[in-house]
């Protein structure tokens, strides 16, 4: 779930040392529009192509499987904070994102990239978007920059960020999940149709992410798989140690004798209880303690490192007893059982070609959770060529995050070419 920024120092004294971008106030050039799903756009800082052209080739000299992408750089990147119109809970919710376009004239496609676990609103995209020396771990950068290989990069906030700080986080919800990313894809459509934006739009689509961001990719990639949207061709999706089957995810936890990220668990189920999902109280789940704890310790302002410390990694001392024992048997717990079941996500006949990577070192979302859902696949005709598992030896959870964004751009520049 959380998608952990491995980026070297060196790379981030470039950034720093480098940042030729020229910041904008956030205010100055905002733009309310009369489109459909798009409310307002604001251009929110700009890279150039030699700031990009360096922080790359800093990049290629480190690691291998960047190997060639500065021959790809087309230009610089305007970077656009924007607002836009979808739901949550049946009702209309004003969401945000950022989409960072090539800053010269051409036909692109759309890459929609869906962010890891965020427990923090300063680290929403919309908010931290430009460089900080104070915040080395920041990818928004990076991923901006992979614009100027000649993609529109879209990446969502989710609820409960950016401009929807007053709805709670739906963690692993898919119904409160899904219309913000298919509404932010629209939005940057009607954005990328202005005249005033030099670039277009392809109608060519890819789809990426890790960790939540690769349950969210997967449930973004069976709808559209399924429920085409006009106007864009889906060519291909990547998707990193996602957790597909929340069941499977709760039973080998429980299973443990310890979890190192039990604010995973205590996130969702938080969530699931404050949206309805469930009708169990955290206090038929966790321990009393914790469970009094956890509604004030998602503020949002604490990190998810200072919510683990403050709950246990001790499987037998953070759930109660019965839940571990009970969870797939005991009547009690049905609603749980139920709403881990319907936002997990199951096989189907697969037309997109997709691929999976999973670090074999996992001890957050173990590999098996992967490995399983092939099997699923496999099972009812979908082919290896459709979708194909690619492990990452060695590579735990935080490990897995730059060699799985490295081998996915690489694999989308090659299906553009």
């Amino acid at each position: 779930m959380k998608m952990l920024k491995q980026i070297s120092w060196s790379l981030l004294l470039v950034l720093f040392v480098g940042f030729t971008a020229c910041h904008k106030d956030g205010n100055d050039d905002k733009t309310e529009t009369t489109d459909e799903v798009l409310v307002s756009s604001t251009l929110a800082t700009s890279l150039s192509q030699s700031f990009i052209q360096s922080a790359l080739t800093l990049l290629e000299n480190q690691y291998p499987d960047a190997s060639g992408l500065t021959s790809f750089v087309q230009s610089g990147v305007n970077v656009y904070k924007v607002t836009y119109k979808t739901t949550f809970e049946g009702e209309e919710l004003i969401a945000s994102g950022l989409i960072a376009v090539p800053a010269a004239s051409g036909e692109y496609p759309l890459l929609s990239f869906q962010n890891g676990t965020n427990v923090l609103y300063s680290d929403a995209p919309s908010k931290n978007y430009a460089f900080n020396p104070d915040d080395p771990e920041n990818t928004t950068v990076v991923l901006e920059c992979m614009a100027s290989l000649g993609f529109v990069v879209v990446i969502p906030d989710y609820p409960g960020f950016g401009s929807s700080e007053s709805v709670f986080h739906p963690y692993l919800e898919k119904e409160n999940t899904l219309p913000s990313l298919t509404d932010m894809i629209t939005g940057a459509s009607e954005l990328m149709a202005k005249d005033e934006i030099e670039a277009k739009l392809s109608g060519d689509l890819f789809l990426a992410g890790y960790s939540q961001g690769g349950w969210s990719t997967m449930q973004l990639l069976k709808e559209i798989d399924q429920n085409p949207m006009t106007g864009f061709d889906l060519k291909a999706a990547s998707c990193g140690a996602g957790p597909y089957n929340l069941s499977q995810m709760n039973s080998i936890v429980l299973g443990k004798d310890t979890y190192p990220m039990p604010y995973y668990f205590a996130y969702l189920l938080q969530a699931y209880e404050l949206h309805g999902l469930i009708t169990n109280p955290l206090s038929d789940m966790f321990a009393d303690s914790y469970a009094s704890a956890i509604p004030g310790l998602f503020d949002f302002e604490t990190s998810g490192g200072e919510i683990n410390a403050a709950l246990t990694t001790d499987i037998s001392a953070l759930f109660k007893a019965d839940y571990i024992s009970g969870y797939s048997s005991d009547s009690q717990y049905a609603s749980v059982k139920s709403a881990l079941s319907g936002n997990s996500i199951t096989a189907w006949n697969l037309s997109t070609p997709t691929m999976l990577f999973h670090g074999d070192a996992d001890n957050y979302v173990p590999i098996e959770i992967s490995e399983d859902f092939i099997t699923d696949f496999r099972s009812i005709g979908v082919s290896e060529s459709m979708i194909s598992l690619t492990k990452l030896e060695g590579e735990d959870h935080s490990g897995g995050v730059l060699p799985f964004g490295l081998k996915t751009v690489a694999w989308f520049l090659s299906l553009e070419d």
